[in-house]
């Protein structure tokens, strides 16, 4: 794999990243580097985002739709619980429900496995404005 090396651009969308913590797709992310004055194609938003993707150093997430969404997140082993209403995104401890499944799949004779686990729900902030009759928070 070709090295990819260090640039504004790379380093401008890690920072929107860091800032935003919540699931965000490459055309909206493409749109806000665009809107803070970056010339930057779509084509490489998507190029840096499979990068850090393959790194390590995001997580991309495939939304109900089909669409992929991307994360920043922390180090530890974790989960992602997002709201179909507003979009916030939790990270959600998950060492030893992870360490359980891999256990299962090597019993089962498999190796080198990829774990993906997608939970999606309503946030209290949201139920709260359904229940208010409010325009989402």
């Amino acid at each position: 794999m070709r090295r990819q090396r260090r640039s504004a651009q790379r380093d401008a969308l890690v920072a929107i990243m860091e800032r935003d913590r919540r699931l965000i797709s490459a055309q909206e992310l493409h749109t806000n580097l665009r809107s803070a004055g970056a010339e930057i194609s779509l084509a490489t938003v998507y190029r840096h985002l499979v990068s850090l993707s393959e790194k390590g150093e995001i997580h991309a997430v495939h939304s109900r739709d089909g669409d992929v969404l991307y994360r920043r997140c922390g180090d530890s082993i974790h989960h992602h619980l997002r709201c179909h209403g507003c979009g916030r995104t939790e990270e959600i401890a998950a060492q030893v429900e992870q360490g359980a499944m891999l256990l299962a799949a090597a019993d089962a004779g498999y190796d080198d496995v990829e774990l993906t686990v997608d939970l999606a729900g309503r946030c209290a902030a949201c139920r709260s404005c359904e229940e208010q009759d409010l325009p989402g928070h």
